[in-house]
């Protein structure tokens, strides 16, 4: 079931993210491409990358699986080292969302310093900031896991929804559609772990009624937010948001504006924003090695190795990375604005077609190891971690399997490694606990565990 998450994801991000814009475009006679100054030949390169990337990605992955599945054990939220688990992350979700909820509002203010390195007053803020790059995806995924899984009204279930909430909240009033869709996809990735799939319908009818509502109310929300949030927090900015939404729904949709099929393949910019790191490679501006060798020092202080390269970056800032190379090319946007790409044009960008070629295969090899690892394993930690790697959304902000491989790194020592540390602490905390209970009691015998 944990292949079938991953993977299910992954194919409904390529279908309404990558796919439909090229029909369209087709449809459309390239239009936008044109005002863009690009060519149906640099689109039509674009995909040419990305379906050897994704046939290679396939042959990888059924290579090394070799295609026999072995029977999936159920996720069992009964263990108590999974109950364990699950409350410590429960419990770090609440903290870190909450937290987020009581953060300054962002505001235009804060537009042009976006892709900045953060400097932190104290050792406090440090510490912080990387709790919550460490707890943020676990946190919700097992939030998420926890919601479809326990019964309700329990301390676990209830943290859950907390969680869950929280961040709805956050996105709502900062305009963050994607936000609210990362709430919607883990519960999805929870109903498909644990075979809940009267809730997986009705959560995909929910969403269907709820997505056009999210592209109404996004610019109007966001621009609230960032032009009213001077000194104030995330939650003292809800009633306005909700006030807003209240009246952007009251004015219904708008006449003579763009339809709902030209205003999302103007939404996915994926393929488009490609067609720049092919330029980049092929005029002599090759990243290399550089953004996945930065990706390794991720866990380095930054107050130890003042000049450490970023993490999918090719130099000491963020805006050496893909994300916003692209963005700063178009010429219409701020070098401090994120775009989405393609991890195939990624991989290209790092080292042309050869390593295109090799990317498919590594990337497909990787996810055959884990799907098949998580296929033998009960553990919440180990499936959270699974999911995680689906997180560095360089799609559009949606979750899918096929990333580039710097991002894999950065989630593996980020996340996946902090995650494994903690989930080895639980255990050995347990059977400490269980040790102490076998040993002699004030002349009584030894206490014998039923």
């Amino acid at each position: 079931m944990l292949g079938v998450a991953v993977f299910g994801g992954t194919l409904v991000n390529y279908l309404v993210l990558i796919l439909y814009p090229a029909i369209y475009s087709c449809i459309d006679g390239f239009s936008y491409e044109a005002m863009l100054g690009d060519s149906a030949e640099d689109l039509g390169r674009v995909y040419s990358g990305d379906v050897i990337f994704n046939v290679l990605f396939c042959l990888g992955y059924f290579m090394f699986w070799g295609g026999r599945m072995e029977t999936a054990k159920p996720l069992n939220l009964e263990l108590r080292a999974n109950r364990r688990m699950s409350l410590v992350l429960v419990i770090a979700g609440v903290l870190v969302y909450g937290r987020q909820l009581l953060n300054p509002a962002y505001t235009v203010l804060n537009a042009g310093t976006y892709a900045d390195l953060i400097e932190y007053p104290n050792i406090a803020s440090r510490l912080f900031t990387y709790a919550t790059g460490l707890f943020m995806w676990p946190a919700l995924f097992a939030a998420a896991i926890c919601f479809v899984a326990r019964r309700r009204w329990s301390l676990i279930w209830l943290l859950s929804v907390i969680v869950l909430v929280e961040q709805i909240i956050y996105a709502f009033v900062n305009g963050l559609r994607g936000g609210i869709v990362w709430v919607g996809c883990a519960i999805l990735f929870a109903c498909c772990l644990l075979k809940k799939w009267r809730l997986f319908v009705s959560c995909v009818l929910l969403g269907a009624v709820v997505a056009p509502v999210l592209g109404v109310l996004h610019e109007d929300i966001r621009w609230n937010t960032m032009s009213q949030g001077f000194k104030m927090r995330n939650i003292d900015m809800l009633s306005g948001a909700v006030t807003v939404a209240i009246d952007k729904i009251g004015e219904g949709s708008t006449e003579g504006g763009p339809g709902f099929l030209a205003t999302w393949c103007d939404r996915a910019q994926g393929p488009r924003n490609s067609i720049t790191l092919y330029k980049e490679y092929d005029e002599g501006r090759a990243a290399g090695a550089k953004p996945i060798v930065a990706s390794l020092g991720v866990l380095v202080p930054r107050s130890i190795w003042p000049d450490k390269p970023v993490g999918g970056s090719v130099n000491n800032s963020n805006l050496g990375a893909a994300i916003f190379l692209v963005q700063s090319a178009k010429g219409t946007m701020g070098p401090e604005d994120m775009g989405p790409l393609l991890s195939s044009a990624h991989a290209y960008w790092e080292g042309g077609w050869i390593w295109l070629c090799a990317s498919g295969i590594i990337t497909g090899s990787f996810w055959g190891f884990v799907i098949k690892s998580g296929a033998r394993c009960r553990s919440i930690g180990f499936q959270v971690a699974v999911l995680c790697l689906t997180a560095a959304l360089p799609i559009d902000g949606f979750f899918t399997a096929i990333n580039p491989i710097y991002s894999f790194v950065l989630t593996i020592m980020k996340v996946v490694v902090p995650l494994s540390a903690l989930t080895w602490a639980i255990n050995c905390i347990r059977e400490a606990k269980i040790g102490l209970s076998e040993l002699p009691t004030g002349g009584s015998g030894i206490h014998i565990r039923e």
